[in-house]
């Protein structure tokens, strides 16, 4: 006997025919397509902004570590040792202190510092600004050695050898100075610094762009270094406004006599690397800070 019931259902059970696959398909790929499109544009997109973000960093990076550094100096103090279009030598501050203890050792005058902050360095490239308090006036000296931390109170040829430094309301029974300084100027100045004098210690420091790897850079010389290191970039080349120094006396006027600056306006203009993503072409954006000094 045949069993039309099964048959029946058999008929009747649903499905899709061939046709509506394809509609389906055809569908499914136009809403597929729709969305890789949206996901490149929005790759794109995120690859410009992440490159331009990262030229803005590197102009914001450059200007802020040139101006931090040039707003400490003094150039009717002579710390404006060279200037020009697209670089600036200067005296950069590395230290600052509080002198606690003066102590001669020979014929050489020696300063303890308390609350001493950066590091300390002797060299032909190293001077300091020291604070007369009878003549109340900042006068110039050379550091001929620095002692940091420990060394700074050894009694040892290698240490500072100065004694127990009180300053200001110290906790430890017998505090040690933080740094050392020897320095060399006139009697008349080492002998007008006090306790409670502060200290400034400086380094001969050079800006300027440079090239390395087929790229311009903002690089940084400090004393003696045979060649730059890289602060930030890449920057445009010279001839196209990579770095930009104008210089300004206390009138508003253009000067070259680094004596005379009273205000830096710095430019940098800065590039992407390479390109954010294919088909787009390399980003630039620029930059520019004002920067005024002490004493003019």
């Amino acid at each position: 006997m045949t069993d039309h019931r099964g048959l029946r259902e058999r008929r009747t059970r649903g499905g899709f025919t061939v046709l509506e696959l394809l509609i389906a398909l055809t569908v499914g790929l136009i809403v597929a397509g729709g969305a890789i499109k949206v996901l490149v544009s929005q790759s794109r997109l995120y690859s410009v902004h992440q490159a331009t973000t990262g030229v803005r960093q590197s102009l914001r990076a450059g200007t802020a570590l040139i101006a931090w550094e040039l707003s400490g100096a003094a150039p009717s103090l002579g710390d404006l040792y060279a200037i020009d279009s697209t670089s600036i030598t200067f005296r950069s501050l590395q230290g600052i202190g509080v002198v606690c203890a003066p102590v001669t050792i020979g014929s050489n005058r020696r300063y303890g510092l308390q609350t001493a902050s950066g590091y300390f360095m002797g060299s032909s490239e190293d001077s300091a600004l020291v604070y007369s308090v009878a003549a109340d006036q900042w006068s110039v000296a050379h550091v001929s050695k620095a002692f940091n931390k420990n060394n700074s109170w050894d009694p040892a040829p290698s240490g500072g050898g100065t004694p127990f430094c009180f300053w200001g309301d110290s906790t430890v029974s017998m505090p040690r100075p933080q740094a050392t300084l020897e320095l060399q100027a006139d009697t008349s100045v080492l002998n007008s610094v006090v306790v409670g004098a502060p200290v400034r210690a400086f380094r001969r420091t050079q800006y300027g762009l440079f090239t390395q790897g087929g790229h311009w850079w903002l690089g940084r010389r400090v004393g003696a270094a045979p060649s730059y290191e890289i602060v930030t970039g890449p920057l445009l080349s010279p001839g196209e406004g990579g770095i930009v120094f104008t210089y300004y006396d206390a009138t508003g006027a253009v000067t070259g006599d680094p004596a005379q600056v009273a205000r830096v306006q710095i430019a940098l203009r800065a590039k992407n690397l390479k390109p954010a993503s294919a088909g787009t072409q390399v980003l630039r954006d620029s930059l520019s800070t004002a920067v005024f000094l002490r004493g003019n």
